[in-house]
């Protein structure tokens, strides 16, 4: 018996080095390949808000058509962030552009509010061009996140500052040129606030860094593919028209047209270039529980993926990750409308009704409001637009809730949306669990030229390890470490004043002979003695939180 299990023993241990030495094996093969493993360039696409139903919702609209990235679903991606479950779309973005978890609000930033490199960053120190295309205002979380460093994603002065210096070469985004001129528009004022520093960054965009600065679609097909561009479309407000509403108006250039440009631009470097596309607006037409604008938005969304994909298999040498950056809405193709008939109930009724709308919810609270203040008590011209623009014939009772709100109170527009919204859903049959975000895992899609993809159930973390792992950038701990130290370990021993703590943040530092001043959100130092004062560019902005200056650990050299 004793020599039974004595064999059995052996038998076991024999496996347990051969499991071991076949997992080193692997691992050995897996680093090996590194050459196999890597691209020149990469695209990120986030479908802010996106739950895997309206993927599903998508196709059954558009009569069961596969989406262009069907075939390469690969797998989920848990959202959560450090502090919450549900995550706020500051940190969800974070975490795919630095690796690292943090908590809601926070724009590329840890927890203690350190600010975090991004993989865009690394991208552009390590020679690569880079670019945003989206269509809300460029400071909005996800491209802030990927492009700058707050504690509150609301800080769009800083986040504003932040993305201009770090001299990305192409934005395209919703009309920004409120908060491009001297701050944010105040409705409420109906004025622009001034920034703090009152520095006009359309002019520094221009006449200092030497950008073609364009809010037109004819500038925009007319662009010269060799220079860098920001876009700001003009809209009167601060995004892009819903994508059918956009088709049919045609204001500015669609998600699909913009991405299609921005790689144009971008592939002009030889070193390669990284480039995040988002369908922003996804996630504000799920908070409104808007059937049809999440299907708008999306379908725009999967055009401009179509694009990427496209160029990607052509190019030979790009990876595509298609990856939302959590749910929003809780969307489902069924509600408590259809909890006796489900069985029975046809997939055309589910979208035969938004089919014959001509705009979406949002387009049409907007012209309403436009219309009411004018003459609030026009009720023919209500129920006309109503029935133009959304399809509906509305019962008495439905009409008088509409007529019962007053354009002239707050929140009138959105409130009106929301109602909408509402209508649709009772004639459709679409359900939703929340107005907020969700918890659950979302949808992972991807391309790679050698079918190096990730797949199963990974964290949102892991998708900017991947992107750094296939361009052979530098590792994101230590780069942090070595562009983001705190002034006070850096220039230790020195003479150090912080000035215009509430307006314009200073740094001066002194070893009696040279004296150094950096400020914050700015890419550059000057330097200076008795005779000369000499400029001097970063690789990274300079970040200011909790009266710390981040800066380059490098800069100590220059004393």
């Amino acid at each position: 018996m004793s020599e039974k299990n004595n064999f059995t023993k052996k038998t076991m241990m024999k496996q347990i080095v051969l499991i071991l030495l076949s997992v080193g094996l692997i691992q050995t093969l897996s680093y090996s390949q590194k050459k196999n493993e890597s691209v020149k360039n990469c695209i990120l696409m986030v479908p802010d808000g996106t739950s895997a139903s309206i993927l599903n919702f998508t196709r059954w609209y558009n009569d069961n058509k596969p989406l262009s990235f069907d075939s390469l679903l690969c797998g989920f991606v848990r959202t959560h962030s450090l502090d919450d479950k549900i995550t706020d779309s500051a940190p969800a973005a974070t975490a795919m552009a630095t690796s690292q978890k943090s908590g809601s609000g926070f724009i590329g930033m840890s927890l203690d509010s350190v600010p975090l490199i991004t993989v865009l960053e690394l991208a552009k120190i390590q020679g690569k061009a880079t670019g945003i295309v989206v269509s809300c205002e460029h400071p909005h979380a996800t491209p802030a996140a990927f492009t700058s460093h707050a504690a509150k994603r609301s800080n769009y002065e800083t986040i504003n500052e932040q993305q201009v210096y770090n001299h990305l070469d192409v934005v395209f985004s919703g009309g920004g040129n409120d908060f491009l001129n001297n701050g944010k528009y105040s409705k409420k004022e109906k004025k622009n606030i001034k920034r703090k520093d009152e520095e006009n960054l359309r002019d520094t965009l221009i006449k200092s860094l030497n950008y073609n600065f364009i809010s037109t679609t004819d500038k925009f097909n007319s662009l010269n593919e060799k220079s860098k561009v920001w876009a700001s479309f003009d809209t009167d407000t601060s995004f892009l028209l819903n994508h059918f509403d956009n088709l049919t108006l045609k204001k500015h250039p669609t998600l699909a047209e913009m991405t299609d440009k921005a790689i144009k631009i971008l592939f002009q470097n030889k070193n390669g270039f990284f480039l995040l596309v988002e369908g922003s607006k996804i996630d504000w037409a799920a908070h409104m529980n808007d059937p049809l604008g999440v299907i708008s938005e999306f379908s725009g969304f999967e055009e401009a993926a179509k694009v990427a994909l496209d160029f990607a298999v052509k190019d030979k040498n790009t990876a595509v990750i298609i990856c939302p950056d959590h749910g929003t809405g809780g969307i489902a193709i069924g509600s408590k409308n259809t909890n006796k008939n489900y069985d029975d109930t046809k997939y055309a009724s589910f979208t035969n009704p938004l089919k014959k709308v001509k705009h979406t919810p949002e387009y049409t609270s907007t012209t309403l409001k436009k219309m009411l203040q004018k003459n609030h008590s026009d009720t023919t011209k209500i129920r006309d637009i109503l029935s133009i623009h959304l399809n509906l014939i509305l019962s008495p009772a439905e009409l008088k809730k509409i007529y019962a709100m007053n354009p002239a109170d707050n929140g009138y527009e959105d409130n009106l949306y929301y109602e909408l919204a509402n209508l649709l859903n009772l004639r459709t049959g679409i359900g939703w669990t929340t107005y907020g975000h969700t918890g659950e895992d979302v949808f992972l899609a991807m391309y790679h030229p050698k079918n190096y993809i990730l797949k199963g159930v990974i964290d949102n973390t892991d998708i900017a390890k991947y992107i750094a792992r296939i361009l052979n950038l530098d590792d994101f701990k230590e780069s942090t470490k070595k562009y983001f130290a705190p002034h006070t370990e850096v220039f230790q021993g020195l003479t150090i004043s912080i000035h215009n703590i509430d307006t314009n943040p200073e740094l001066i530092v002194s070893d009696g002979k040279k004296t150094l001043r950096a400020k914050s959100n700015k890419n550059y130092i000057t330097l200076s003695d008795n005779i000369t004062t000499k400029k001097i560019e970063l690789k990274t902005v300079i970040v200011f939180s909790k009266n710390t200056f981040y800066l380059p650990v490098n800069l100590r050299q220059v004393f």
